[in-house]
């Protein structure tokens, strides 16, 4: 209750207190005195009859000075005045209050009997004087009242310091408590910074190398290409180019997938049967690791379709059994075991992970009996760069890949290791109900022609390759590594070609700027710009300037010779291995 309640309570009860006090001592008073009178008379009455009438006179003077009568007088019959004794003569205090009311006076009748009759009466002037006693009463209260108050005040104080302090200590909890939050989240942000730097720095990387290694792989891919037009189809060397063309086209694949998650663009997924991708990985991956290590498969065919990209599931279970294998390296020998099976994920299973939903899923397990993760760097393993092997070994980047592909394709991932003694990691895809869609292949031979083609690359390999592969499809191909000796021929002989096929990046003219120069010169010169990688270019603005065709490097030949005839034969434009 409020603390000024309590005391108006208190006050309120303490003036009905006194009030009644009063009353009742009042009553209480005048009975006594009118008994104490009674006495009196009784007194007077014998000294009276006895006629000895100085001995009621001396007693009842003294009577009025103890009985604090202002005056005492006896009437004979007749109201005849007897005796008439004043009281004693009162201080400047009483009289200054008895003038002023404080002290009230009382006037006491009382008859006086002689044989049981009337002789006469006593009339006493009492000084009702318990004035003193109020005041004392009065000082008393308003002891208790200033004692009260400070007990109040300082149960107040008391009860205000407490709450002050339950408040402070509420702020200072909840400072405290936002400043843990605050450094939590800067923490969090500085990883989060971290994680982007590294991210940005794979893919200044990725842009850096992507244009030369796709330079390089054209010419693998174009070489080999021509080798296989001159190895007779039943030659062993056949098959050996075969693996060398597939081998260079999932190359491809892949540098193309690390700049895409580099860049974090989207990914095109369609409904595959995984098994057939895990199958095909482990065939690859048994003639890059030890025999030493054995390899234990249990392949659930009927395990279900993901919606995923291919190139991507390849990536992932090579990088997880790379990094399986590169921990059994120091036995020397283990086993990696590889499961596929469909499982059923519940809510409960999902709690680490709530944008996912239960359901059906593909799950996929790398197990190892390696050397094991430390609890300390189980936290990042996935981190970009972050590796515990030695130099040469790895790059820390396998795990990031494979935790990058995982989550872009609403997976989750979950990794298990004990040192000493091994460690697996479990990957699940949602399974879907998508028929997978059966590509058909064209088997049919390249397309050829007999137009004029001007040939720009800066790099002699590619302008080499492609020559010969252009020439055997029956194409007049004349080629210049120099960007700017390619404008100043056009420029001299604008209608001596069908054709332009300009690399991009080049010294001093980019392909772009030497499209531009040379439609400025003959607006309907077909143009097909080709480049491993570039930020600068890509279909959009080719075809905003006018050219008719945009290329990634490496092209399969029968590809490239789809789009030089869809070009030469008037269609706008296309674009060769789309992202």
């Amino acid at each position: 209750m409020n603390p000024k309640k309590i005391n108006i309570i208190f006050w309120m009860s303490l003036v009905f207190l006194f009030c009644v006090f009063v009353i009742f001592w009042e009553r209480n008073t005048l009975q006594k005195d009118r008994a104490e009178l009674r006495k009196k008379i009784q007194v007077i009455e014998g000294a009276l009859w006895n006629l000895d009438p100085e001995g009621p006179v001396e007693y009842l003077k003294l009577s009025a000075r103890l009985g604090k009568y202002e005056r005492i007088t006896v009437f004979a019959v007749g109201d005849t005045v007897f005796l008439d004794v004043p009281g004693p003569e009162v201080g400047l205090l009483d009289r200054i209050l008895i003038n002023i009311g404080l002290i009230p006076k009382v006037r006491l009748e009382a008859d006086i009997l002689h044989d049981g009759l009337i002789v006469g009466r006593v009339e006493a002037l009492h000084l009702h004087n318990t004035i003193y006693l109020y005041m004392y009463l009065l000082v008393i209260m308003g002891l208790v009242l200033l004692v009260v108050n400070l007990f109040t005040k300082t149960l107040h104080a008391k009860q205000t310091l407490e709450i002050r302090v339950e408040e402070r200590t509420a702020e200072l909890r909840l400072k405290i408590i936002e400043r843990k939050m605050a450094e939590e989240e800067k923490a969090t942000l500085e990883v989060q910074l971290r994680q982007a730097q590294k991210m940005e720095a794979i893919g200044t990387l990725a842009g850096g190398i992507a244009h030369d290694f796709n330079n390089i792989l054209a010419a693998i891919i174009g070489y080999a290409e021509l080798a296989k037009d001159d190895i007779p189809a039943d030659s062993p060397s056949s098959a050996m180019i075969d693996e060398v063309l597939k081998a260079g086209n999932r190359a491809k694949e892949l540098v193309k997938h690390i700049l895409s998650f580099s860049r974090k663009t989207g990914q095109e997924r369609i409904p595959i049967q995984i098994h057939h991708i895990v199958n095909e990985a482990l065939k690859l991956l048994r003639a890059t690791i030890p025999t030493t290590i054995e390899i234990r498969r249990h392949i659930d065919s009927h395990c279900g379709n993901i919606l995923a990209d291919p190139v991507q599931m390849h990536q992932v279970l090579m990088n997880l059994c790379t990094n399986a294998a590169h921990s059994m390296e120091e036995k020397g020998e283990g086993v990696l075991e590889i499961r596929l099976e469909g499982a059923r994920l519940t809510a409960d299973d999902l709690a680490t992970e709530p944008t996912l939903t239960p359901g059906p899923y593909v799950r996929l397990s790398v197990s190892d009996t390696g050397t094991g993760i430390d609890k300390n760097h189980i936290d990042r393993i996935f981190d970009p760069y972050f590796t515990t092997k030695d130099v040469g070994k790895g790059s820390g980047m396998g795990l990031a890949v494979v935790h990058g592909i995982v989550k872009n394709h609403e997976g989750m991932l979950i990794v298990k290791s004990k040192v000493g003694e091994g460690t697996t990691f479990t990957v699940y895809f949602p399974r879907v109900e998508d028929e997978v869609r059966l590509e058909s292949e064209d088997t049919g031979p390249p397309c050829g022609g007999t137009e004029r083609i001007l040939m720009v690359d800066d790099e002699e390999a590619m302008v080499d390759m492609t020559r010969r592969n252009l020439e055997n499809l029956g194409y007049s191909v004349v080629t210049k590594t120099s960007s700017v000796a390619a404008y100043e021929l056009f420029r001299s002989r604008p209608a001596a070609f069908d054709l332009v096929i300009t690399d991009q990046t080049m010294p001093k003219l980019t392909g772009d700027q030497l499209s531009m120069k040379l439609m400025n010169i003959r607006p309907d010169i077909p143009i097909i710009l080709c480049t491993g990688f570039s930020s600068k270019i890509d279909k959009e603005r080719a075809e905003a300037v006018g050219i008719r065709a945009f290329a990634m490097k490496p092209v399969a030949l029968k590809e490239f010779s789809k789009t030089i005839r869809q070009v030469l034969d008037g269609d706008r434009i296309h674009t060769l291995n789309k992202k």
